[in-house]
């Protein structure tokens, strides 16, 4: 029997969520394990945010490119700031609107309710500040390059991390990997640490705790 073909519409929009869930999944599964953490129960982030960010990597991909026929003579690593400091607005933003319970969408009303009975605070510091965190009851999520000997192509790559009480592995990892810390691991988050804070003057991790 032949299947009945999607309307035009509904083919977009899957699309456009599916480029939601490649470019801005690291985001998307930091803040739902975060959330599910603090509050002990299972939570996704609902489809309709990768397609939102989706449609809005594609806004900000078509002007990030007229901005580069426009200036040629930026350098890349220029324009590689501006891009962290867009996504990293675009993180608090999404924080923000959840913790204050300004939610745009009804189906991300559940993960506000946690969220808004947290603290939130953007930090910069390397490991041993970030394993102070750890210590300390909150919940963190690291912005880091990954290291070359675990990615021959380094990415940029946000995720929230538990480490243990010997500070020496990670045991959480919200896109479902758990390495352990290595000397090159730690090398990597202080390196990006370095350039965020001081090229980029911007933080590179956040640290989340509830109140109760």
């Amino acid at each position: 029997m032949r299947e009945t073909p999607l309307p035009l519409g509904a083919i977009e929009s899957a699309e456009i969520f599916e480029y939601g869930q490649q470019r801005d999944g690291c985001l998307g599964n930091t803040i739902a394990s975060i959330v599910t953490t603090i509050s002990g129960q299972e939570f996704h982030l609902p489809p309709i945010y990768y397609a939102w960010r989706g449609m809005m990597i594609k806004d900000m991909l078509r002007t990030y490119g007229r901005h580069i026929r426009k200036e040629p003579s930026k350098s890349r690593e220029e324009r590689e700031i501006a891009l962290h400091r867009l996504d990293q607005k675009i993180f608090r933003m999404i924080l923000g609107s959840m913790s204050s319970n300004r939610v745009p969408i009804y189906s991300g009303i559940p993960l506000a309710e946690v969220l808004e009975n947290c603290d939130i605070k953007y930090q910069k510091g390397g490991f041993p500040e970030i394993l102070e965190a750890v210590n300390s009851g909150h919940e963190v999520a690291v912005m880091y390059k990954t290291p070359q000997d675990e990615e021959p192509e380094r990415w940029w790559h946000m995720a929230h991390i538990g480490i243990n009480t010997d500070g020496d592995e990670i045991v959480r990892l919200s896109d479902s990997k758990a390495p352990t810390i290595t000397d090159s691991t730690i090398k990597a988050i202080n390196e990006s640490a370095t350039y965020l804070t001081q090229r980029a003057r911007t933080w590179n991790f956040v640290a989340i705790k509830s109140r109760f």
